[in-house]
C-alpha cells in the first residue's frame, strides 16, 4: 500500500513539474524545435567537417556561427531595403486622390447616367478616405512588424544556442531520450526515420520553392520596369511559403494594378510570365524535391501551415506539416501495435501498452508495415 501511495504521489509530482516545465519552455519550443530541424539537416556536413578539423565542440561551434551569418545577414539587408521601399509606398498611397483616376472617373459618370439623384461626391470622399485609412494602418502594422523583430531576435539566438549542443552532444542525448522513451526500438527508428524524411522534404523543398519563384518573379517585374521591386520580391518569398497562395499572391494583384495604371503591355507580360514560367517553375521543383518525402495530401498541408502560422507565426509554415506527418505516424505506430494482437479485446490491449509488457513487432516488420501504408491518400497526392 505504502508502494502504491508513493508511487502515484511520484507520478503526480512528474507530472506537475513536467506542466510547469512546459509553460517554462513554451516560448521558446518553436527555436529549439527549428534547432533539432537545421541539426539534422546538416548533419552529415557536421560529420564530414569533424572528420577534417577534428573536435565535436570546435567543429559544432564553427558550424553554428556559419548558420546563424547565413540567415543573419541576408535578412537584415532584407529588412532594410524592404522597410524603406514599404514607407516609399505608405508615402504614395496617401497621397493618391483615387477618385481622380480616369478608370473611376469614367464608371462614376457612367453609372451616373442611370441614377442621376445619388450623392457620389460623398461616395469618392469616403472612398478616398478609406485608402488614406488604410494606408496608416499599413504603416502602423509596419511598425509593429519592426517590433517583433526583437523577438525573433531572440528565438534566433535561442536557435544557435540549442543547434551547437545537438550537433555536439547529440548522439547522448538522443540516447538518454530513447532510454526513457516507453516504445520499442523498431518503432523509435521509424519515428525518427520519418520525423528526418518529413523535415527533409518539408524545409528543403518549401525553401527552395519559394527563392526559386521569388528570384524569377523579381527578374520578371524588373524586365517589365515595375516599382518597388525588392518589396514585391520579399513578398513573393514569403507568400511561397503558404501552400495554394504562393507567388499568384503577388504576380495577380500587380498584373491587375498595372492594367489599372493603363500600362497593357507590362500587365499582359507580368501575367503570362508569372503564369507559364513562376508558377510552372514551382510545380517542377516540388515534385522534384517532394517526391518521396513529404508528399502530403494538399488540403493537410494547407491547413496544417496556416494552422502552424497562426500559432507560432512564420516558423509554423515549417513546423506545421511536420508536426502532422509525426502525428499520422504515431497513428499508424499505434495501429500496427493493436494489429499486432487481433485475438486480444481492447481493453487488455491498452492495459498492456500501458504496462509495456505487450510484445510488439519487429523493427523489420514495422518497417515493411509501414512502408505498405505508404501510398494512404493523406500522404499522397
Amino acid at each position: 500500500m505504502r508502494q502504491q501511495v508513493s508511487f502515484w504521489f511520484l507520478l503526480a509530482t512528474v507530472l506537475g513539474m513536467g506542466t510547469l516545465f512546459f509553460h517554462v519552455l513554451q516560448p521558446f519550443l518553436a527555436p529549439l524545435f527549428l534547432a533539432a530541424v537545421l541539426a539534422l539537416l546538416i548533419h552529415p556536413v557536421f560529420e564530414h567537417t569533424e572528420r577534417v578539423i577534428g573536435g565535436r565542440h570546435r567543429t559544432a561551434a564553427g558550424l553554428t556561427v556559419f548558420v546563424l551569418l547565413l540567415c543573419l545577414i541576408p535578412l537584415g539587408v532584407a529588412l532594410i531595403v524592404i522597410g524603406r521601399e514599404i514607407m516609399v509606398v505608405g508615402h504614395q498611397l496617401s497621397q493618391t486622390d483615387i477618385a481622380q483616376h480616369p478608370i473611376v472617373r469614367g464608371v462614376v459618370e457612367f453609372v451616373q447616367g442611370y441614377f442621376p439623384d445619388a450623392d457620389w461626391q460623398s461616395l469618392k470622399d469616403s472612398i478616398s478616405q478609406g485608402l488614406k485609412s488604410t494606408s496608416r494602418d499599413v504603416f502602423l502594422r509596419t511598425q509593429d512588424f519592426l517590433s517583433d523583430a526583437v523577438a525573433f531576435v531572440v528565438g534566433l539566438a535561442i536557435m544557435g544556442l540549442a543547434l551547437y549542443y545537438f550537433l555536439a552532444e547529440g548522439p547522448v542525448m538522443l540516447r538518454k531520450l530513447q532510454r526513457l522513451s516507453p516504445l520499442e526500438d523498431g518503432e523509435e527508428e521509424i519515428l525518427f526515420h520519418q520525423f528526418a524524411r518529413v523535415c527533409r522534404g518539408v524545409v528543403i523543398g518549401t525553401l527552395l520553392c519559394a527563392v526559386a519563384q521569388a528570384t524569377l518573379l523579381g527578374l520578371g517585374l524588373w524586365i517589365a520596369g515595375v516599382d518597388h521591386v525588392w518589396v514585391l520580391t520579399g513578398l513573393t518569398l514569403l507568400f511561397s511559403m503558404i501552400p495554394f497562395l504562393g507567388s499568384a499572391s503577388v504576380w495577380g494583384p500587380v498584373t491587375a494594378w498595372l492594367l489599372w495604371q493603363g500600362q497593357i503591355g507590362a500587365a499582359l507580360f507580368v501575367g503570362a510570365y508569372g503564369a507559364a514560367v513562376v508558377s510552372t517553375a514551382d510545380n517542377l521543383i516540388r515534385a522534384h524535391v517532394l517526391h518521396g518525402a513529404a508528399n502530403m495530401h494538399p488540403l493537410l498541408a494547407l491547413v496544417s501551415a496556416l494552422g502552424g502560422l497562426k500559432l507560432v507565426g512564420l516558423w509554423g509554415v515549417f513546423l506545421g506539416p511536420i508536426v502532422a506527418a509525426l502525428f499520422y505516424t504515431l497513428l499508424k505506430v499505434m495501429d500496427d501495435r493493436l494489429e499486432s494482437n487481433p485475438d486480444r479485446e481492447a481493453s487488455e490491449m491498452l492495459k498492456e501498452l500501458g504496462t509495456g509488457s505487450s510484445k510488439a513487432l519487429t523493427g523489420k516488420s514495422l518497417e515493411t508495415s509501414v512502408t505498405q501504408r505508404s501510398d494512404h491518400p493523406v500522404f499522397t497526392k
